[in-house]
C-alpha cells in the first residue's frame, strides 16, 4: 500500500511542476500526451511493484498477423 501512495505522490508532484510550464506556453496537445502518457508509467509502475503480471502487447502482434501467416504458407 506504500508504494501505490510513493507512486502517486510522486506522478501528482511532477504534474503539479511540469503542467504549469506547459500550460504557460499554451501547448495543449502536449499536456495531453504528457498526463497519457505520466498516468500510464504510473500504473506500468504501480503494477511491477504489485508484482502483476500483464500480457506482453507481443501477444496483439501475433493475432493480428497470425491468419496472414496462415494464408502465406497456404501457398
Amino acid at each position: 500500500m506504500a508504494g501505490i501512495l510513493i507512486i502517486s505522490a510522486l506522478a501528482i508532484t511532477l504534474a503539479v511542476i511540469e503542467l504549469p510550464k506547459l500550460a504557460k506556453k499554451g501547448w495543449k496537445k502536449e499536456i495531453f500526451v504528457y498526463l497519457i502518457m505520466l498516468a500510464g508509467g504510473a500504473f506500468l509502475s504501480i503494477c511491477a511493484f504489485n508484482q502483476i503480471r500483464l500480457p506482453s502487447p507481443l501477444n496483439i502482434i501475433v493475432y493480428i498477423y497470425k491468419p496472414l501467416e496462415n494464408w502465406f504458407n497456404a501457398f
